[in-house]
């Protein structure tokens, strides 16, 4: 059997960098327009956190699980807003601070006036599908801090109402959710290329 190495820091160690096992290595050089890339990530770290958990702690790994799929839906929602903004020709003072905002509930409010504007004919159908699961989250993590720290803003331990988390079924559930959510970012991303290509 292998022995394994134990690792320490040495002098020479670089985090981030090229190297020669090039099959290894991320491509990062992106525009600043790509969200999409940023929020598939997210759900996709966790998704293969789920499917490989099988005979692994899940009590450690119910917290980047739940941020992680979180952080999917902030940034898709964020995205939506962005573009839709652009869609709409809104000039919004918010536009800022929406991009600041981490309460998913405050995001999913003003993405859900994006899409009735914007995506007219389906609106109805993607509002009332999301609307129950984000407001879900919301009450479980509003701020963003529930699955990434032990204690909020104040140093107040931080409690749930639920004590048990079906990971299999979260996963299942957020894959809806994303296939609804990529649907209205796609739609309003050929709508902006309509546009782009009219000259508007």
């Amino acid at each position: 059997m292998d022995e394994i190495e134990y690792k320490l820091p040495k002098n020479g160690d670089q985090l981030f960098k090229s190297g020669e096992d090039w099959w290894h290595d991320a491509y990062i050089g992106l525009t600043e327009q790509e969200w999409d890339v940023y929020a598939i990530g997210y759900k996709m770290a966790g998704d293969l956190i789920v499917q490989h958990m099988e005979n692994i702690e899940k009590n450690n790994l119910v917290f980047p699980i739940v941020f992680l799929y979180r952080h999917y839906i902030e940034l898709r929602l964020k995205e939506i807003i962005n573009n839709g903004y652009l869609l709409l020709n809104i000039k919004n003072d918010n536009q800022i601070h929406y991009m600041k905002e981490h309460n998913i509930d405050k995001l999913w409010n003003e993405t859900k006036n994006i899409i009735r504007k914007a995506l007219q004919d389906q609106a109805k159908h993607y509002v009332e599908a999301l609307n129950k699961l984000i407001k879900e989250y919301s009450k479980i993590d509003p701020g963003s801090y529930c699955f990434r720290y032990p204690i909020d803003t104040k140093g107040v331990p931080l409690k749930f109402d639920i004590s048990h988390i079906n990971l299999r079924n979260l996963s299942e559930v957020i894959e809806g959710m994303a296939n609804l959510l990529d649907e209205v970012s796609i739609g309003i991303s050929e709508n902006l290329g309509f546009k782009s290509e009219m000259g508007e």
